[in-house]
């Protein structure tokens, strides 16, 4: 088998397909021209050029390619990942080898290989032409910013100066120095139909009485009445311009390039034959034009225009913004104020008319069930539990007396009173028991602070504590009477305590009670919220206030943001 080597074309050959590919870098045949190259180089049996998109892979040649071979998509993605010339083997005497050509594309050639050396060859020239590719491709996208480069500079260069005349000799020579050694440049700026300002690459100042400044206008002007390039002397003899001014402009020759947009004019006097194309030049002074025209030729229309846009412009964004704000949707939301409380609350009261003699605990201690919370004075409890096991006693030893005596009246007599002696020792032990007034369930106090109140007769049934489980807690909303019926069981929203409110606490609405109440002279509806489980983090006590937001829908910016005002709109409507 011949190595790859014995493919590569002769010199002259080689230096023409570089330089192919180089000037067409930015084609779109590019690509089959760099793959047929890639083949010739390497004797390869087939080859792709894979493109990355942000969809995935996709074969830009050849044309008529279908379904990629099995691992060709891989070995291109793994060049383009490692940027370097990827190998692997793909048969006894074929290798499959892959070469990043830029960041977005990939030359895979499936290349016959008999031997190491040939492998090296081959892996060798498809990394040079990957090289050769990305610096051409760098060199088509620095070629592409030089007239836009040269446009700013001119550009620059006619701000810079005192005087428009100073401005557009400065871009002329700032121009006339992208062009071949010794030519000339002149810009010309119109108004009116004709040119009004005159500048040449090479003179600080022009005579517009001078056969060469009236030529050079003459031939702008002709120019942009065409609407086209004009390249002097023409073939045909039809240009005025060469025909009044034959010695200035036919020889050697100049080029014209007009923008009727900009009302701007360029127009290259040669020295010798040009040595550049008609488009390359127009090409080069095309933006620069764009850029360096006034636009003169509808300056006044412009004007009008702007002054009329600057009157409209703030009436057409208010009325953007309202239709957008019409269209736009949001989270509709009923904000109503709500309190924190705990769902059950134990009531704990004095068991019996007495005097309070201890108190142990003030609002926000936390207590177990069946901790002792205060304690009634017990003497005369005492004295009387004292004097009912004294008469119990004597009842007992009369009714045993009797029974010896043989008296069954007398001994029945006396075990009923001994038996009511017992039912009242049993009931005053039970209200000594309950002296020690004891929690009833484990929480915080929330009211009652007796620790100021010793000494003082209690009734029976006065409230004397409060207690609740600090974390069970719920949510009482008041909702606005107008916007109350929008708010369902199971809704979601957040609460805002007041204390924090940047905090966020879920909440799920449970019931709405259906009869309205007067607060703070306002008709609200009454509606409770459930907090999740594991909630003891939030920033909530009982009691805390702030601000609940109930999600009930969608709504528009626009309706948002009129609120209460479009209601009572469309009330007064309505009447």
């Amino acid at each position: 088998m011949n190595a790859p080597g014995t493919a590569t074309p002769g010199g002259d050959a080689l230096a023409r397909r570089l330089a192919e590919l180089r000037d067409r870098r930015l084609a779109p045949d590019w690509p089959g021209l760099v793959l047929a190259f890639a083949r010739d180089l390497t004797l390869a049996e087939a080859g792709a050029v894979i493109g990355a998109t942000a969809s995935g892979l996709s074969v830009l040649a050849p044309a008529e390619a279908g379904t990629l071979p099995e691992g060709w998509a891989q070995a291109a993605r793994a060049a383009l990942e490692t940027r370097a010339v990827v190998a692997r083997e793909a048969g006894a005497r074929a290798w499959l080898m892959a070469a990043p050509l830029d960041g977005a594309s990939a030359l895979v050639v499936l290349a016959p290989c008999a031997s190491p050396v040939d492998r090296a060859l081959t892996r060798e020239r498809l990394a040079l032409l990957s090289a050769f590719a990305e610096a051409s491709g760098l060199a088509a996208a620095s070629s592409a910013l030089v007239p836009a480069a040269a446009a700013a500079e001119a550009a620059r260069a006619k701000r810079s100066a005192g005087d428009e005349e100073a401005g557009l000799a400065a871009a002329a020579a700032r121009l006339a120095a992208l062009l071949p050694s010794g030519t000339r440049l002149a810009l010309g700026l119109v108004r009116g139909g004709r040119v009004a300002a005159l500048a040449l690459s090479d003179q600080p100042a022009v005579n517009p009485r001078t056969e060469l400044v009236r030529a050079l206008a003459l031939a702008m002007e002709e120019a942009l009445d065409r609407g086209e390039t004009l390249a002097l002397p023409d073939a045909s003899g039809t240009s005025a311009a060469a025909r009044a001014f034959p010695k200035v402009l036919a020889s050697p020759g100049c080029l014209v390039v007009p923008d009727r947009a900009a009302g701007a004019c360029a127009l290259v006097l040669w020295r010798d034959s040009p040595t550049a194309s008609a488009e390359a030049t127009a090409a080069l002074l095309r933006p620069a034009l764009a850029l360096l025209g006034d636009g003169t030729r509808n300056s006044a229309a412009r004007r009008r225009r702007a002054r009329h846009l600057a009157r409209l412009w703030p009436v057409a964004a208010l009325t953007l913004l309202v239709g957008l704000a019409a269209v736009t949707p949001r989270p509709d939301e009923v904000v109503a104020s709500f309190v924190a409380q705990p769902s059950v609350v134990h009531v704990v009261t004095a068991p019996f008319d007495g005097v309070l003699e201890a108190s142990s605990v003030r609002p926000g201690d936390l207590v177990s069930e069946g901790e002792v919370l205060a304690r009634l004075s017990t003497r005369e409890l005492e004295l009387e539990l004292a004097a009912v096991r004294a008469r119990a006693a004597n009842d007992r030893r009369e009714a045993a007396i009797a029974r010896a005596a043989g008296q069954p009246a007398q001994e029945m007599i006396a075990e009923l009173s001994a038996r009511r002696s017992e039912a009242q020792r049993a009931l005053l032990e039970h209200r000594l028991a309950l002296a020690q007034i004891r929690a009833p369930a484990s929480g915080a106090v929330l009211a009652g602070d007796l620790r100021r109140s010793l000494g003082q007769a209690l009734a029976r049934g006065q409230t004397l504590f409060e207690i609740a489980a600090p974390d069970d807690l719920r949510a009482e909303l008041l909702l606005p009477e107008a916007r109350a019926h929008l708010v369902r069981p199971g809704q979601r929203g957040w609460l805002s305590p007041a204390a924090d409110p940047a905090a966020r606490v879920p909440i799920t609405i449970e019931r709405v009670r259906p009869m309205a109440e007067v607060v703070q002279g306002r008709n609200v509806f009454r509606a409770i919220a459930l907090l999740p489980e594991g909630h003891g983090d939030t920033p909530l006590r009982p009691g805390a206030e702030g601000v609940a937001r109930v999600e009930v829908g969608e709504t528009t910016w626009l309706a948002w943001a009129v609120g209460d005002a479009g209601m009572s709109l469309r009330r007064l409507l309505w009447m």
